[in-house]
């Protein structure tokens, strides 16, 4: 195989360096000899081969070639060094400088989304914000489900686990986040305190992490979709620091409903169950009761279509248990 000058650049070398690399990244995740898990961003704009070893490969073949290329750069947000402009028929053939560097390079960045890259946090189908109105004083949950399937511009024979791969591995996320309203004793406010430090949590591809908020949480796991198992594993926790209070916390666990993939792409399930504790577990003079409104706040922020042709997801839930 060559890419170099003076020297001939068969169909075969084409297909191989340049589009299997960019289809494995952009498509299913299986084409090019890949294995899915984290490649894979469902688009059907792939790139086609070439057929006949030595077989002519036009411009029109290049410039398809070079503006997905630049594309998927763009939506991760990568440097390009391709060099400018794409190939026209009746152009001299010379090296595109810069094209075996950001194959690599799509490839070593296939999980970032460059911030204009995403659309706005958007509230998921099915699972409405849900208020705790009355008082408690031990522990409450809330469990909702989020469940992915494949659109209808997914790439053929895609599966549901297919869309959460496709989903996450562009760059999406879900958020939880919490409010508060009414109240006004000392345990309400601590309450609202706990809550403002929570922030929002993220559940990524590959971890969970913290936006806003303050304070440093017990545990942020390094768990995201690839890291599911259909056991509860807890992602967040964090625990008050008001004096008389540093027994309350809130948790986030989360589990998937299979991670057995039917056809080995590496999903990790289509269905993710959420489990958010908040727990009053002081026991001091101070045990009273808590009067505070709560109210959850999921949603999930998406890939758009600047950059990328087609979103090759879904996603609905449900609330399962409403603050018990």
């Amino acid at each position: 195989m060559a890419y170099s000058s003076t020297s001939v650049i068969t169909a075969s070398d084409y297909n191989t360096l340049f589009k299997d690399p960019l289809n494995k990244i952009i498509g299913r995740g299986n084409d090019g000899g890949g294995a899915g898990g984290a490649y894979g961003y469902g688009q059907t704009n792939t790139i086609a081969a070439v057929t006949g070893g030595t077989d002519t490969i036009t411009a029109t073949q290049w410039s398809n070639l070079f503006t997905r290329l630049r594309s998927t750069l763009n939506h991760q947000g990568s440097t390009t060094t391709l060099a400018a402009g794409n190939p026209a028929t009746a152009d001299t053939i010379a090296i595109k400088s810069g094209l075996t560097t950001d194959i690599a390079t799509i490839d070593t960045n296939k999980a970032l989304a460059a911030a204009g890259s995403l659309n706005s946090a958007a509230a998921i189908t099915g699972l409405a914000d849900a208020t705790r109105v009355s008082a408690w004083a031990s522990t409450i949950t809330l469990a909702y489900t989020v469940t992915f399937a494949a659109s209808g511009t997914a790439p053929a024979s895609s599966s549901a686990m297919d869309a959460a791969r496709y989903f996450f591995n562009t760059g999406g996320y879900l958020s939880l986040g919490l409010t508060t309203a009414n109240g006004s004793g000392t345990q309400d406010t601590a309450w609202t305190n706990l809550i403002t430090a929570m922030g929002s949590i993220r559940f990524g591809a590959n971890a969970t992490t913290k936006s806003g908020g303050s304070g440093t949480p017990t545990t942020l796991a390094s768990i995201g979709y690839y890291q599911l198992t259909t056991s509860n594993q807890t992602i967040f926790k964090q625990f008050d620091t008001t004096a008389s209070y540093t027994a309350n916390y809130i948790q986030l666990d989360v589990s998937s409903n299979s991670i057995t993939d039917a056809n080995s792409l590496g999903g990790k399930g289509s269905t993710l169950t959420f489990t958010l504790t908040l727990a009053d577990a002081h026991t001091n003079a101070f045990s009273d009761t808590v009067n505070l409104d709560v109210t959850n706040q999921v949603r999930y922020v998406g890939h758009n279509t600047t950059y990328l042709n087609n979103q090759a997801w879904a996603i609905s839930g449900a609330i399962t248990s409403q603050w018990t």
